[in-house]
């Protein structure tokens, strides 16, 4: 597992009060950078180059009307959404937060997909409706080895487990710890996991998130989404999301 160290055993490394600004993509993925905590808060917003909009899960970018080449590509401004402030504590001194983009003068992007849910929950406001959602995810879960990704041979990947049935607990009792502390962690944010089990199929795993109301659900889903990503990651596994 990942941690911080100090430099030396007198403790001489300087702590760096740090905030990881949480973009949501269209693939209900995140986006973002680790800003000096105090800067962000002197400013209330940082640039973020729209080209976010423009690329899809491998990162190819499509021009699009609102940034392009022929444009320069623009910065947009992150606005944090200080009601999804958490601390990270696997990351001492560090905080997480989701993150708006909005014009200069502070009108919302069009195309941001946050904006997009919530003119969706305003529609469902005016007929005294609140819409909730419950998010669950598909993702096979393999060893990283350098090699083979450098090669783009992925079918040589070997997946985790030697077995491939479905709501197997062996296959689960084979990454417990894996799963332990990604309960942990996704409780920790507020992110609640209802379950995780194995699916059918190599290295085959689903886990479902606790329902919410749909903004908070959807920053639920991308932020454990990530999380998982990062945790396989400090075990030297990859995770591979089917959508």
């Amino acid at each position: 597992m990942v941690t911080r160290r100090s430099w030396n055993a007198a403790g001489t490394r300087p702590e760096v009060p740090l905030v990881q600004l949480e973009v949501p993509d269209f693939e209900l993925g995140l986006r973002g950078k680790v800003l000096r905590a105090d800067k962000l808060a002197k400013l209330g917003r940082t640039a973020f180059c729209t080209i976010l909009y423009g690329l899809d899960a491998v990162d190819d970018v499509t021009d699009i009307p609102l940034s392009s080449a022929a444009n320069g590509f623009p910065d947009a401004f992150a606005v944090p959404d200080e009601s999804t402030e958490v601390d990270l504590p696997w990351r001492p001194g560090t905080r997480a937060v989701v993150a708006d983009l909005v014009h200069e003068d502070g009108r919302p992007l069009e195309e941001s997909p946050r904006h997009i849910l919530k003119r969706l929950v305003s529609r469902f406001e005016e007929l005294g409706l609140e819409p909730v959602m419950g998010f669950e995810y598909e993702v096979y879960v393999v060893h990283s080895d350098d090699d083979v990704l450098r090669s783009g041979q992925y079918d040589r990947l070997r997946p985790v487990g030697r077995t491939i049935n479905g709501y197997s607990l062996g296959r689960v009792f084979a990454i417990d710890e894996l799963v332990d502390e990604f309960f942990a962690r996704c409780e920790a944010i507020g992110a609640p996991l209802d379950a995780f089990h194995s699916e059918i199929g190599p290295g085959f795993f689903e886990f479902a998130l606790s329902p919410a109301p749909a903004l908070e659900a959807a920053d639920r889903a991308a932020r454990a989404r990530q999380h998982f990503r990062d945790l396989c990651a400090e075990h030297g596994l990859l995770a591979i999301f089917v959508s």
